[in-house]
């Protein structure tokens, strides 16, 4: 889609509106995996949404920052700025991924893993 619509417009309305979206859909999407995947899902579907607003807060913090980091190699005046820009998304990445692989509560991968099995083959 590009960060520009043909007449120069911004498409970032566009990007923010999504925000909304995924706030509509983040507990339905809770349910089915806790129902298909993980019944662990439902321990933190909680009366008041608060992982939820911190779950969807964070979504759109990374959303955001997939915005500017858009913005910054589109705006790179060099190969070598624009080279440095590919490194601080590289490296800010793979710290998210370590960080998101490192989670977990002891046994709950075993525990999803054999539900997994019995009901979804």
């Amino acid at each position: 889609m590009g960060l520009k619509r043909r007449d120069g417009s911004s498409h970032k309305p566009d990007h923010d509106a999504v925000n909304a979206i995924n706030a509509r859909v983040f507990d339905p999407i809770e349910k089915y995996i806790a129902a298909h995947y993980d019944p662990s899902f439902e321990t933190f579907d909680l009366a008041v949404p608060i992982e939820e607003i911190g779950v969807v807060e964070m979504i759109k913090a990374w959303r955001e920052g997939a915005w500017r980091n858009g913005e910054r190699l589109l705006n790179s005046e060099s190969r070598a700025e624009r080279r440095e820009v590919v490194q601080s998304i590289r490296e800010t990445s793979t710290l998210w991924a370590e960080l998101i692989s490192s989670g977990g509560l002891p046994g709950t991968r075993e525990t999803r893993d054999a539900f997994c099995l019995a009901n979804n083959g």
